[in-house]
């Protein structure tokens, strides 16, 4: 198993690729209402994209990023593929990134037939996926890219057998 002090080198930039088979990414996804847009079934032939080593690296770029930035992004990479609590659609029923544990959510998908459970994961829906129009707010991209950041910075930290500033 690797360790997060694996992953990055002293100033918080990945050590060595990772490694993925690929995944899906509809075409097109246009930007409408700050918010990115696709259809779901996709009318056209979803692509298989393998990605470079530096994509992570480039996600994290996306923090301060304009809209028109992420846009392009996603229409390489694809969407994050949000439910409507900002997480990753498939999360812990009690996922807390962004809050103390004791405060983390029951989803309120528990109880949808659209529910699906693997162990200790579920499936939310992306928002807009019921009307065959998925979307995700531009802003959650930047929110995610600031996470990613801030997990590669602490890795940096760990490398260097060092603390992070938690002042910011």
């Amino acid at each position: 198993m690797t360790s997060f002090d694996e992953l990055a080198d002293p100033d918080g930039r990945l050590s060595r690729p990772l490694r993925t088979h690929g995944w899906d990414v509809p075409k097109p996804i246009e930007l409408q209402d700050k918010a990115l847009r696709w259809r779901w079934p996709n009318p056209k032939r979803e692509r298989v994209r393998l990605p470079l080593a530096k994509v992570l690296t480039d996600f994290t770029g996306l923090a301060q990023a304009d809209d028109l930035r992420v846009l392009k992004f996603a229409r390489r990479w694809g969407p994050l593929n949000l439910c409507e609590h900002g997480f990753p659609r498939c999360h812990r029923p009690f996922y807390w990134p962004t809050r103390p544990s004791v405060n983390a959510h029951a989803c309120p998908y528990d109880e949808r037939p659209v529910f699906v459970k693997r162990g200790d994961f579920h499936q939310c829906e992306v928002q807009g996926a019921e009307e065959g129009c998925p979307w995700e707010p531009v802003e959650a991209w930047r929110t995610w890219a600031r996470r990613a950041q801030a997990t590669l910075q602490a890795a940096a930290h760990l490398h260097q057998r060092t603390l992070p500033d938690t002042a910011t």
